[in-house]
């Protein structure tokens, strides 16, 4: 064999080498990157600070009295989704505020396997103007009281986001008038 293939034989495990950190570095880079999600938890609905940003997302029926408060947004992706418990009274009087029951495909959208039913609304965000959005609240029993689940459906930022509106309120809610 010449010098010349000795020295590409010798060179291919450095190469191999490379190419497989390489792939390895690509692979984990990309579980690991950033998906813009913030989360943050709150005791109480008045432990969350007045200049808080969640308080451009929830709506004006969010409850006063929710307890134990779980948010995560992506701002990017108008994603929002909230999780907080209420006492039994207070439960009873935030169920009365709906009427609009929720369907078999907006109780699975949520993925919450804790969840049996839960209602659809439009609502204001006062942080927001007059600009109604589209909420899916689920709800469970829990041991330490009623747990809810609160989802922005959000149209996409460009088209028709009063048709896309109508189309999830058609496929995540029981309407009346089909």
């Amino acid at each position: 064999m010449d010098s010349q293939m000795r020295k590409t034989f010798s060179l291919l495990p450095i190469l191999l080498i490379k190419i497989v950190f390489i792939s390895l570095l690509v692979l984990f880079a990309g579980r690991f990157r950033d998906t813009g999600e913030v989360s943050k938890t709150y005791a109480t609905y008045s432990d969350i600070p007045n200049d808080d940003g969640i308080h451009t997302w929830l709506p004006d029926f969010f409850p006063t009295q929710a307890k134990d408060i779980g948010a995560s947004t992506i701002v990017e992706h108008d994603y929002l989704q909230v999780t907080f418990r209420l006492e039994k009274n207070a439960a009873s009087e935030f169920d009365k505020t709906f009427t609009v029951q929720m369907s078999d495909a907006g109780i699975k959208f949520l993925q919450n396997e804790w969840i049996t039913h839960g209602w659809c609304k439009l609502a204001k965000v006062p942080e927001e103007g007059d600009d109604e959005h589209f909420y899916l609240i689920g709800k469970a029993t829990g041991k330490a009281g009623y747990i809810y689940v609160l989802t922005l459906i959000s149209p996409s930022r460009y088209g028709d986001s009063d048709g896309e509106t109508r189309e999830n309120m058609a496929r995540y809610c029981v309407l009346k008038n089909r």
